[in-house]
């Protein structure tokens, strides 16, 4: 006889995340926009929309906005995401 295994399945349907591959062959899960700004949202500092404007060439009040989520625009998400990524959690 063999027996057949039924994959555990969750009720709680999650945000679609898209698998990617490195360079070594491990997968790694890309963060969508509002995840991204969840952790932009716990780890920046006083300063950090100034100089992602200056960076872009966009007032620091739409960089603002973005971070919020009244305004959608990838390239301040992934800026402002890329300067605070290696930092801790601020209180």
């Amino acid at each position: 006889m063999s027996k057949t295994s039924k994959k555990a399945t969750s009720t709680a349907k999650s945000t679609p995340v898209a698998k990617t591959s490195s360079r070594k062959g491990m997968t790694y899960a890309k963060l969508s926009q509002d995840q991204k700004r969840a952790i932009i949202a716990s780890r920046k500092r006083r300063g950090d929309g100034a100089v992602v404007a200056a960076k872009l060439g966009v007032t620091t009040t739409y960089v603002s906005n973005v971070v919020t989520g009244r305004t959608e625009n990838t390239r301040v998400v992934n800026q402002m995401y890329d300067m605070v990524r290696g930092r801790k959690v601020t209180a």
